[in-house]
Parts: structure tokens; sequence; C-alpha cells
């Protein structure tokens, strides 16, 4: 089936909600981890474009910070001859990016969805790049919105900050609690400003470190461990939605093989191989049988600012199909970042929140202990009221039982 998805807006609090789905798979394609976790694994939403109106799947890019469109005349892409609103703002220029390499500054209309009464909203002369040549490490989307940390004038978030459409730079993603394929990207706010399932006592902020790669929205955690083996110490570790799973440093790389893999492969029990990516990783997948998981430690970040012990456990880092156990911890080969990069199944299980002007990465620390010890608070009052119900019932039965006594002497008196 195919799935459709379509960008809606919110004036509530200056938020937008962006409902964003993940790139659909050919039919008929049979299973390949790679591809379809770390390779293919794009969440886009629909953009309404132009007079007439053109929609547009746009992917959802932490590692970009441009708003952009496909100059490519495809009949999915944006085609500005078509479009009376377009404008464009400058000479064809050279950008440094992942995607695309030239473009041409540009403008166009675009219409949302107020998602509170359905009313259509146009936005004009909002700025991006229509980009005009690909890279040597990609080729050009239909169309992208940039998210790393870049105010600038191309940028989607800066353009809706500027015209006070938001009120602050903050977004963070919700992904759907049945179809983890769906979900929504929110814009303008934190969620405890907007949803009462967060409490705002809670947040704190760690500084994202900017570094010269991909990966702008970055923290370094003071301890990553195995049980209680420390991996490394002040690492930088990043932040993605593009990957179904994690990369690993080479120091884990090592102790992993050596004190769980390499007697395994012995055994004929799992392999190692290397993808045919681009981005060449080793990745580790097992018989269904293989005893790899029960002697699995979790893996522990922790942050001393946020005071908090992030945690990957057995059932987050494997991966069951088709009779094959895939562990979802890759490692590059050439060593080129060297880093721990986190990606969808860590920010599903922890909700993020990123702020591209502080240039920080929130969580609500507390946030889950709140959450247990407010459903234990529950329980055990559900057991006293039960409890006081049973006293009440026996102390009822017990003075039914007297007043039958009584009843019964005052009659035998009688006869």
């Amino acid at each position: 089936m195919i799935k459709y998805v379509f960008l809606l807006f919110c004036y509530s609090l200056s938020i937008i909600i962006l409902k964003f789905d993940k790139k659909e798979k050919k039919l008929n394609n049979e299973f390949n981890f790679i591809k379809d976790y770390f390779e293919d694994n794009n969440y886009y939403t629909n953009i309404t474009i132009g007079n007439p109106n053109q929609k547009i799947k746009s992917f959802i890019r932490l590692e970009n910070s441009d708003f952009y469109f496909s100059g490519y005349q495809y009949p999915e892409n944006y085609n500005k001859s078509l479009s009376k609103s377009y404008k464009q703002l400058s000479e064809e220029k050279k950008f440094s990016g992942t995607e695309f390499s030239k473009g041409y500054i540009s403008s166009d209309n675009f219409i949302f969805i107020n998602h509170k009464n359905n009313q259509k909203i146009e936005l004009t002369n909002i700025t991006f790049i229509l980009a005009t040549r690909g890279t040597y490490f990609s080729n050009i989307q239909s169309s992208g919105i940039g998210l790393k940390i870049k105010i600038e004038n191309t940028n989607f978030i800066y353009q809706l900050k500027k015209r006070d459409i938001i009120e602050s730079y903050g977004f963070s993603f919700f992904f759907d609690i049945k179809n983890e394929d769906k979900g929504e990207l929110i814009i303008g706010g934190y969620p405890h400003e907007y949803n009462n399932n967060f409490n705002g006592r809670y947040l704190k902020f760690e500084k994202s470190e900017i570094d010269n790669s991909i990966y702008s929205w970055s923290i370094k955690f003071n301890k990553i461990s195995f049980g209680n083996f420390i991996i490394s110490e002040n690492d930088l570790t990043s932040f993605t939605i593009d990957y179904n799973g994690f990369i690993g440093n080479e120091v884990f790389h090592n102790f992993i093989f050596d004190n769980l893999f390499k007697n395994l492969i012995d055994k004929k029990e799992c392999f190692k191989n290397l993808s045919e990516y681009d981005f060449k990783l080793y990745f580790y997948y097992c018989k269904s049988d293989s005893k790899v998981k029960d002697n699995f430690s979790d893996i522990n970040f922790y942050s001393k600012v946020l005071n908090y012990t992030f945690v990957l456990n057995v059932n987050d880092v494997f991966l069951n199909v088709n009779n094959t156990i895939y562990f979802l911890v890759l490692f590059e080969k050439n060593k080129i970042l060297n880093r721990w990069v986190l990606g969808k199944p860590f920010m599903k299980k922890y909700q993020l929140i990123f702020d591209q002007d502080k240039k920080v990465i929130g969580f609500y620390c507390n946030q889950i202990e709140k959450s247990n010890f407010f459903y234990i608070i529950l329980i055990f009052l559900f057991i006293i009221c039960i409890i006081l119900i049973l006293i009440n019932l026996l102390i009822f039965l017990l003075k039914r039982k007297k007043i039958t006594a009584i009843e019964l002497e005052d009659t035998y008196v009688k006869i």
C-alpha cells in the first residue's frame, strides 16, 4: 500500500507539526540488512510548493542545514517552470554539502494546513536552494529539510523563526508507538510546552559539540561502558535518524570481537561481513540458535551534565529476521570518524530535544523515573484501597453475624 503523508501546520503555542513517513521499500524486495537499516532508511514529509501547487517529498536531514529542492526535471521533482511564483535570487553557486555541490538560491510560495481548523495558510517567498549538481557521495533527492546547526537564510527553521511563525528554534522527533516508520517532527517549542506528559522542571541541556564532520548534533559522554568495562571517556557521540541501528568506535569493536564474537565465529555460530555500502562497515550476524545474547551486557552512556545514564540493552541492539540474529552495532572499516553514532532505536527510546540557536541537546532527565514513581504510587494506593475495602467488609460481616446471634438468642428466650 502506498503511503501518503501530509504537511500539517499548527499555530497552537507557535509550533508546526510535520508528519513524516519512511521511504517506501520496493515491492518484492528481499530483506537486505545494510540497505534496509543503514543505506535506505530515510524519512520524508510532503511539501506543497508553487502556483499552481506541486506536492513534493521532502526528506528530513539532521546532517544538512539547507532547505532545498532538486533542479533535475524528473516527474517526482519540483518543476520551477510550472510555477508562476518561482523566483531565482542568484546565479549558480557552489555549495559544500553532502547531497549537492551547485545550485541557485531561489524562492517560491508554500501552503501549509492548519492542524487545528484544517484551513490553508500560504507563506510567500520562502527561500530555498534549487540544487543542480550532486556530490561524489550522494545523488540529489527530490527535496530536503536541513536541521543541522547553521542559522542562515536557506535554513527552514531560521525562516520560520524570522517571520515569527514559531517562538523558538527547538525541535523534537516523536515516533509512532504502533508504527515506528511514522511520526511527527514538531518545530518551534519544547515538549513540556505542548504536551502534559513532560515536565519542564526535569529538562536539562548538554552543549552540542560542533566539528567538521557531517554530524553536527553531537555530545561528549563522560563515560561509555559495556557492563563493568569502560569503553571510552569524554568521546564524541553523534545522533541521526537515518540509521536504524548504531555505529560503534574502534575500542568497543575490539572488545566485543575478542570477548563475544571471536569464539562464536570459531564455532560457526556467528559471522563477520563487510558491507558493499560506500561507507564501508563491518557487521555481525548469527544463527537463530546462537548463544550470542546470553552473556550480553548493557551498553551505558553516562552524561555528567545531564546526570543521566542512557542504556542500550540486548533488545535494543539485536534484530531477529528470517532465522538470523543481526547485531545492530556496526563498525567503520577505515575508522574515518571512529565515534559512536546513535540512530533511530536510541532516538525512539529517549526523547531528545534539539535547539539550533542555543546549539544544545536537551533531555527530560527524571521523566522516566517520575513516570515509574507515579505508577508505583498508584499501585500502592490501589492496594491500600483494596485492603480498606476488605477490612470494612470483614467488620460488616462480623457485625452482621453478631446481630444475627442476638436475634437468635432473643427468639430462644421468648420461646
